[in-house]
This record gives C-alpha cells, sequence and structure tokens, in this order.
C-alpha cells in the first residue's frame, strides 16, 4: 500500500489536472447508472399511485450523486497510482455497474 500523494501545493497557484481515459469511463459509469435511476422516476410518474417508487429515486440519486462527487474530489486532489488504489477503482466501476444492471 502507497499513501496517495497531493497532486499540488495549495499554497501556490491553482494548478490544471488532466482528465485521463479512466476518469471519463468513470464519469460515464455514472452518468448511465443516473438514467437508470432516472426510469425509477418515470415509472413512478406514469403510474401515478406509487409514491415509494419516487422516494427510491430520490435517495438513490442521493447516494450515487454522492458517490459521484466525492470520487472526483478525491481523484481531483491524490495522485493515487498504487496497485491497490488501481483495485480498489476496479471493484467500485464492478459494484457500479451490477448497480445499473439490476
Amino acid at each position: 500500500y502507497k499513501k496517495p500523494e497531493s497532486l499540488g501545493d495549495w499554497d501556490a497557484l491553482p494548478n490544471t489536472h488532466e482528465t485521463n481515459w479512466a476518469e471519463l469511463f468513470f464519469d460515464l459509469i455514472f452518468v448511465a447508472l443516473l438514467v437508470e435511476v432516472a426510469l425509477i422516476l418515470v415509472k413512478s410518474i406514469a403510474e401515478e399511485s406509487k409514491h415509494i417508487e419516487a422516494w427510491l429515486y430520490f435517495s438513490i440519486f442521493i447516494i450515487v450523486q454522492s458517490a459521484w462527487y466525492q470520487r472526483g474530489l478525491y481523484v481531483n486532489t491524490f495522485a493515487a497510482t498504487s496497485f491497490f488504489h488501481k483495485l480498489v477503482d476496479l471493484l467500485e466501476g464492478c459494484v457500479l455497474t451490477i448497480m445499473g444492471a439490476v
């Protein structure tokens, strides 16, 4: 396990962080998951009688959006290049893909 390194000196001028393909792929996974979650809301509106599905939508949306936000903060703050971090990224992508498929 290698401790993540900071991407920059926060007292200096802000540095630019270039996006890599893995970050774009994870953004795509999050967007696809949010589309699948939005279908819950569409189904709830179409049936008009089940408000529990709307509450389910909002609770899942908050969880997914929070995870996306936290991942963005982490990726843009630290340079985690160890095998362990890459494995955790892969595991997170698999879990999100399974969430979207179910």
